[in-house]
C-alpha cells in the first residue's frame, strides 16, 4: 500500500481489502469481557486503515463515503480502546468542514466552537431525544444539531451535516438564563 499512489482508485481497493481481511481475524480474537485498558496490534493496525480510508474519502470530497468512515472508525476505536486514533479522527473531520465551505458556507459555524455559549433559536424546544434543534452562535450564525442524550445537566448533541450525517458528537450544558435557554460547550470541539 505504502508504494501506491495515496488517493488512486487502486490504493482504496487495497485499504479495503485489508480491512476486510483483518475484521474477522480481530473479532475472532477480542475479548467480550476487557479486564484492562489496551489494544492489541491487530486492532491498532484496524484502526490506521480506517482512518486512511477515512483521509482518502475527505482528500476526494465523497462526502457520504467518508461518513461511512467516520462512523466505522469511530465504533473501532470504541471497540478496540485505541483511543490515540480520535486525533486522526477529527483532524479528517474539520478537514473535511473546511474542504466543504465553499459549498456549505454555514458550516463556518464550526470555525471555532470551543468554550463558547449557544443560544437555543428552536421555539417551544425541549431538550429531549432525537429533537433537532437550532443553535445560534455568538456571531450570529445558525446550524442544526440533533440531541443524542439529555439530562438536567448534560445535553449530548450531534451537527447533521450535509451529505455526512451526525457529525462529531459535542457534551453541552443546558444554562437557562432572562434571554432564553443556551447550551455551553463542556469541552470544547
Amino acid at each position: 500500500i505504502i508504494n501506491l499512489e495515496k488517493y488512486s482508485d487502486e490504493y482504496i481497493k487495497y485499504i479495503e481489502l485489508g480491512i476486510k481481511m483483518a475484521t474477522p481475524f480481530i473479532r475472532e480474537n477480542q475479548s467480550p469481557n476487557r479486564q484492562y485498558f489496551s489494544d492489541s496490534d491487530e486492532e491498532r493496525d484496524l484502526c490506521e486503515l480506517v482512518a486512511l480510508k477515512l483521509e482518502h474519502y475527505v482528500h476526494k470530497k465523497d462526502y457520504v463515503e467518508a461518513g461511512k468512515a467516520y462512523r466505522q472508525l469511530t465504533e473501532e476505536i470504541g471497540r478496540s480502546d485505541c483511543t490515540r486514533y480520535y486525533h486522526a479522527r477529527d483532524r479528517f473531520y474539520n478537514k473535511m468542514l473546511v474542504g466543504m465551505y465553499d459549498e456549505y458556507p454555514e458550516l463556518m459555524f464550526f470555525d471555532d466552537i470551543s468554550n463558547e455559549s449557544f443560544k437555543v433559536i428552536t421555539e417551544n424546544v425541549e431538550l429531549v431525544v432525537n429533537n433537532e434543534i437550532i443553535l445560534q452562535n455568538e456571531a450570529g450564525l445558525t446550524f442544526k444539531f440533533k440531541i443524542l442524550n439529555a439530562t438536567e445537566d448534560t445535553c449530548l448533541i450531534a451537527p447533521i451535516i450535509p451529505l455526512f450525517g451526525e457529525g462529531k458528537r459535542i457534551l453541552m450544558k443546558p444554562v437557562e438564563d432572562s434571554d432564553g435557554l443556551y447550551l455551553k460547550s463542556y469541552y470544547g470541539f
